[in-house]
């Protein structure tokens, strides 16, 4: 008898482990396929409601401390095309070193990751990077991964309204959901040419998220003690550098105009 409970205990752990692979694929199909038919329209009021809640009473940088993000956007912005969002970005006093993309072409960037940017190309290429994932809806697909299979079983029916309450639950902490793997790659790979398009040197990206990897590799975790947030959600590397610099020098030599920060 005990040797058959064993052997049962076996199969019921297997039995759920494999469960759970299933679901963990068939979630994220589930995920792409039905982000992909929601409209461009609902998915903007989404991100405004949510920008609206993120940056309520938080207090905005000073003009001098934005005026590099403010150069960045403006450079940008003409050269994303937009299923027809209207892009909009806040500059937040936060000593975390971080950004983040809400759905629909909404920005937050915080003061500290302005502080460690050494130039302004690399604030733009970390721009670049957010503008690609709202375009490629990452961000709403990581939104609605996090809310589960409620999320999912919503945009089934077709139930918006039931989705945004879901969604937003889980909204609040977008800037704490990380995105995957081959979603990073894809809007590194889109992030360079953005940058290109706008006739900004590149090379900052993989020259920022380098810095930082040092930082946080470091005894004091780097910058002083102050969260390298950006790195969580958007874990950097070498090979992850190296591919950045690969696409990079497969576009041949150009020239980029500096980005003039007033």
């Amino acid at each position: 008898m005990s040797r058959r409970w064993r052997l049962f205990l076996v199969a019921a752990v297997a039995a759920i482990a494999v469960g759970a692979a299933a679901l963990f694929f068939f979630l994220d199909a589930a995920v792409q396929r039905a982000v992909a038919g929601i409209p461009a329209s609902w998915e903007s009021s989404l991100g405004q409601s949510l920008f609206a809640t993120m940056t309520a009473g938080r207090a905005r940088a000073a003009p001098q401390d934005a005026a590099v993000v403010q150069a960045a956007f403006e450079r940008l912005r003409p050269h994303a095309a937009s299923p027809g969002y209207e892009f909009e970005y806040a500059v937040l006093e936060s000593p975390d070193v971080n950004a983040f993309a809400l759905p629909g072409g909404k920005f937050v960037v915080f003061t500290g990751l302005v502080a460690q940017a050494r130039r302004p190309e690399e604030v733009a290429g970390v721009l670049a990077h957010e503008f690609q994932h709202v375009l490629l809806r990452h961000s709403l697909q990581k939104m609605v991964r996090a809310a589960g299979l409620r999320a999912v079983l919503a945009l089934v029916a077709g139930d918006l309204e039931g989705l945004g309450a879901v969604v937003l639950d889980a909204g609040v902490q977008i800037q704490e959901l990380s995105y995957g793997r081959d979603q990073e790659r894809e809007a590194d790979r889109a992030a360079i040419d953005l940058l290109a398009a706008a006739g900004i040197d590149p090379s900052g990206l993989p020259d920022f998220f380098e810095r930082l990897a040092a930082k946080e590799a470091a005894p004091d975790g780097g910058a002083g003690g102050k969260a390298l947030t950006l790195l969580s959600t958007h874990p950097a590397s070498l090979e992850r550098s190296a591919v950045l610099r690969a696409a990079i020098a497969e576009r041949g030599a150009a020239r980029y105009e500096p980005l003039l920060v007033p």
